[in-house]
């Protein structure tokens, strides 16, 4: 029986880690597109 909640417990962390790295790819963006824009105007 504790190897199968082991294996739960595993998964659910590596959705957890997936949806935490969707979230970081959509806020990237932004943080980039700012970056280049202050690039863009200090040249």
């Amino acid at each position: 029986m504790p190897v199968p909640k082991k294996r739960t417990s595993k998964s659910k962390s590596r959705r957890t880690k997936m949806l935490w790295k969707k979230k970081a790819f959509k806020k990237i963006p932004k943080c980039f597109s700012n970056f280049y824009y202050l690039i863009f105007e200090s040249k």
